[in-house]
């Protein structure tokens, strides 16, 4: 039976293995999507450039506008125009990286989402139970070594890892969860009397009789696999509150910018502003809609963590 743990243990390495492969299958896909959704943007905001462009050299050939004006404007196309290859050539990387990951030949591996708008995530509902935890491939493997030395595996949950909620009313990181990974709390030690429940009766005492410091170092191995799973899902939790927070924020930026370019280049047409105000405006609504990709990949991309950090998805299923 010892060695049937242990083999278990061993076959749970492998799943941690898988696990980590799924996630990095996935978060490929996303930066592939997010930055050929970067080129779009990128090659809009070119296209958009270019035709300001025209406009000021229109005006510079009538006097209206300087030499400087075109010049400042011609590099601001050049910019947009460079940043497209780069851009292009990170898209491919990921797009090679994923096809090695399935074990696909990268020539003549295509991809037909470009971009992550289209995507839909699963929602993070309140009330996750950290029974959840139990299902991740490190502290099972944790818990079948324990097995292999006839140790009570539900005595020792019990004893490192209570029955609380992961997530909060917003399907954030709930207060739980933070009290339990305070350096006051009593998971960074183990209590004094936990091992002996754990270990006591059955084929232990009569025939392995392991010592103090074996069963110890079974228990820590055992105790840091739970803190790791909470602070994985601590941290995935935090990426995906700050990261909504800085996409709603993003958003808001790219409309504002979006705006001010409009009445920018009104006022332009009304001759009550000068080219630079109108190259800021632009330079401004490019950026932010660069990085408006970029958050959004941030936040998907916390998502993934958590589907790693609880062991393949959030249901109890």
């Amino acid at each position: 039976i010892s060695a049937l743990h242990n083999r278990n243990a061993s076959a749970y390495q492998v799943e941690v293995v898988r696990l980590t492969t799924q996630a990095a299958v996935v978060n490929s896909f996303l930066q592939y999507a997010a930055n050929y959704e970067r080129v779009a943007v990128a090659k809009e905001n070119l296209g958009d450039a270019e035709r300001v462009l025209k406009i000021i050299k229109q005006r510079q050939a009538a006097g209206t506008a300087a030499e400087l004006d075109t010049a400042q404007q011609e590099s601001l196309v050049a910019t947009q125009r460079a940043a497209i290859p780069a851009l292009r050539l990170t898209a491919e990387t990921s797009r090679t990286a994923l096809a090695l990951l399935l074990g696909r030949p990268p020539q003549g591996f295509e991809l037909n989402t470009k971009t992550t708008r289209s995507l839909r995530f699963p929602d993070v509902l309140p009330g996750l139970p950290s029974s959840l935890l139990f299902r991740r491939p490190d502290v099972r493997a944790a818990e079948q070594q324990l097995e292999a030395q006839d140790a009570d595996v539900q005595v020792a949950r019990k004893a490192f890892l209570p029955t609380i909620q992961l997530t909060g009313d917003a399907g954030f990181q709930s207060a739980a969860l933070a009290t339990l990974l305070r350096p006051e709390s009593f998971i960074w030690s183990i209590a004094a009397g936990v091992t002996q429940p754990i270990f006591e009766g059955g084929r232990l005492v009569e025939q392995l009789a392991l010592s103090e410091a074996q069963r110890q170092q079974l228990l820590e191995t055992y105790r840091k696999s739970i803190i790791q799973a909470l602070t994985d899902v601590e941290n995935a939790l935090i990426g995906i509150r700050e990261n909504s927070a800085r996409e709603v924020a993003q958003r808001q930026v790219v409309s504002a910018a979006r705006q001010a370019l409009d009445l920018t280049k009104q006022r332009l047409d009304a001759g009550t502003i000068d080219t630079t105000t109108l190259l800021n405006a632009q330079i401004a609504l490019f950026q932010a809609q660069d990085s408006l990709v970029q958050v959004r990949l941030a936040r998907l991309q916390a998502i993934v963590s958590l589907f790693q950090a609880l062991g393949g998805d959030w249901s109890e299923g």
